[in-house]
């Protein structure tokens, strides 16, 4: 299916897993004089990466390629919230103007991911820290300490 992708006359529907890593090799000349591989993403990324990357599938090793992103009103308020949009204002905006209204929001998403990891991540450094202290107590022998570790252990594991 993937060699038929990049052929005149020829649609082909994929899901996003198809945006990174898959090449669409056009070696079709007919297609290639019609202005090459078009791709339409009909979903908006959570990471920019993605986008670019899916981006990139139209116009491999120097041939011509188009792009273009066509999003679904209901869908941008299903992934994002209403993002300050009232219903039927999607219309309203600029194509840029709303793409830039959505990158802000990816943006803020995206932002609101990494302080949940890095709230995480020093849940687990605490946990860690604990652990060593219990070790070390557990070596020296001294039981009133390692006992006292084990249950700041368990009391941090369960908040």
């Amino acid at each position: 299916a993937i060699r038929k992708a990049a052929t005149s006359r020829q649609a082909t529907f994929t899901t996003k897993f198809f945006g990174r890593g898959m090449d669409f090799m056009c070696h079709d000349d007919r297609l290639l004089e019609a202005g090459g591989v078009h791709i339409i993403h009909t979903f908006f990324c959570v990471d920019k990466s993605e986008e670019v990357q899916i981006q990139g599938r139209t116009a491999r090793q120097g041939k011509k390629g188009s792009y273009c992103m066509l999003l679904c009103d209901e869908d941008i308020h299903k992934q994002f919230g209403p993002c300050g949009l009232q219903q039927g204002v999607v219309g309203q905006l600029s194509p840029s103007g709303l793409y830039n209204l959505l990158d802000l929001h990816r943006k803020k998403f995206k932002s609101a991911q990494y302080t949940e990891i890095e709230g995480k991540l020093a849940k687990a450094e605490e946990h860690e820290a604990t652990t060593m202290r219990y070790f070390d107590a557990l070596l020296r022998g001294d039981a009133p300490e390692a006992t006292h570790l084990l249950e700041e252990h368990y009391k941090i594991e369960g908040s």
